[in-house]
């Protein structure tokens, strides 16, 4: 008998449950950072269901707005972020952090944005809009790349030797700008380096004319998940990031520690 992990001590009997609904979600679930786009064979080959089963899955998913087709290709949509947005959004870490990110964008009149390491990818689980819009689509849900976000190197600084290495390992780079690094060596260094001082600068390695400064937020000694502020190169230079942004930031993130450590 089908059982679901849920807050209710009574399993799901059989006549409850939707097994079509439940594929469904492992359809989606079969697209991660190694298999960013599946044509119908591979979908098939991944869950072990027939070929008519996958297109039909791939097809309804796609007329609902969760994949867009691409030649015989299949990719997830920005709309499949609104699954997980009312998760992240309401987290004990996100709820604590908010009044923290506001205050960071009223002073810095950036955008600020908290997020964690989930499968090899920066996901943004609390943010506070400036009027600035640097990246359009960005939101709470929203993923992207550890090796080129400077929250994601913070993250990946805290990563043990070990895990740092299968990262590196199972990671291919690409370049999202004409500034991103993409060699492995450079980013282990560049890792290295933000392990020493205690934050990351990334200029303009995510998109052309944005930069962006993070710090650690920490929990019993652990970094769980870090802060970042992001501005435009017209508005804020290296040096400006530096000595304004920073002791900014690492207020911030000092205070949601405490209150971590509180909770």
């Amino acid at each position: 008998m089908p059982r679901l992990n849920t807050d209710i001590d009574e399993p799901v009997q059989q006549r409850d449950f939707i097994s079509s609904l439940a594929k469904g979600l492992e359809v989606l679930r079969a697209f991660d950072q190694e298999s960013t786009e599946l044509s119908t064979a591979d979908l098939a080959k991944k869950l072990g269901i027939s070929r008519a089963s996958a297109r039909r899955f791939l097809l309804t998913l796609t007329g609902l707005g969760y994949l867009r087709r691409n030649g015989q290709y299949f990719q997830p949509t920005s709309k499949v972020l609104s699954l997980s947005a009312v998760f992240f959004s309401s987290t004990p870490l996100s709820t604590l952090a908010q009044p923290y990110l506001e205050q960071v964008t009223r002073r810095t009149e950036e955008s600020c944005s908290l997020g964690i390491l989930e499968n090899n990818m920066v996901v943004f689980v609390a943010r506070s809009q400036a009027r600035w819009i640097l990246i359009p689509g960005l939101r709470v849900g929203s993923a992207l790349p550890a090796y080129c976000t400077a929250i994601g190197r913070v993250l990946l600084a805290a990563l043990p030797e070990n895990e740092l290495a299968h990262y590196l390992q199972m990671t291919e780079p690409k370049p999202l700008s004409e500034r991103t690094v993409i060699r492995k060596s450079e980013l282990r260094e560049l890792i290295a380096d933000v392990r020493q001082q205690g934050y990351s600068i990334v200029d303009q390695e995510l998109e052309q004319g944005l930069r962006s400064i993070a710090v650690p937020i920490v929990q019993d000694g652990r970094t769980i998940a870090s802060i970042s502020v992001a501005s435009h190169v017209s508005r804020a230079t290296l040096k400006r990031m530096k000595q304004e942004f920073l002791p900014v930031l690492r207020e911030a993130a000092s205070e949601i520690s405490a209150e971590l450590s509180r909770s």
